[in-house]
């Protein structure tokens, strides 16, 4: 349960878990978060479990590129070599449902992965924090790199206001920076 803890705060959020050097409680307010106790325990969702929320308005997640452009807001074809894939208009405030496993090994380069959501502290014109929703449908997310020493609110998501992201599951991570550090 422990170790499944840990990948819980290295699954998520730079601004919503700290897992940094401070040994500091998390700050659950930011977001709402589902501990699974491994992948083979949680099955993904079925198509029709799938289906059912692309009918309330969830936009499919099937790959790394799809995932990086939650954070553009205008129409992308998302949900590719699913039966879900088609145009659909991203951005920080939607709905998505990830239908396959992603890796995101192809975003190591660099500083590698850029978190979903930003916080500038002395440039307010910057801050854009996710605000949606995100449910990994019980799918695996490989291979995430951020090389962010000296950098806060690293993570898959970095900084989130309000957002609910569940069901999420991480494997083969590498994530470093300043302050509010996760997966």
């Amino acid at each position: 349960w422990a170790a499944s803890l840990l990948a819980l705060g290295a699954l998520l959020l730079g601004g919503g878990i700290v897992l940094a050097k401070e040994n500091i409680l998390p700050k659950i307010s930011q977001a709402f978060v589902k501990v699974l106790d491994g992948k083979d325990e949680t099955p993904e969702y079925s198509d029709e479990e799938i289906e059912d929320l692309i009918k309330e308005g969830y936009i499919p997640i099937a790959t790394a590129d799809e995932l990086n452009n939650i954070r553009k807001n205008e129409p992308y074809l998302y949900g590719k070599g699913t039966e879900w894939e088609g145009k659909y208009t991203g951005g920080l405030d939607k709905q998505y449902v990830q239908v396959k496993d992603v890796n995101l090994s192809g975003y190591s380069e660099g500083e590698g992965w850029n978190p979903i959501g930003n916080y500038d502290i002395d440039d307010e014109s910057l801050r854009a924090p996710f605000t949606g929703t995100y449910d990994g449908g019980n799918y695996v997310i490989t291979g995430l790199d951020i090389k962010g020493d000296g950098k806060n609110y690293q993570g898959l998501f970095g900084y989130t206001s309000g957002a609910t992201i569940d069901n999420v599951a991480l494997e083969d991570i590498n994530v470093t920076g300043k302050s509010r550090v996760g997966g």
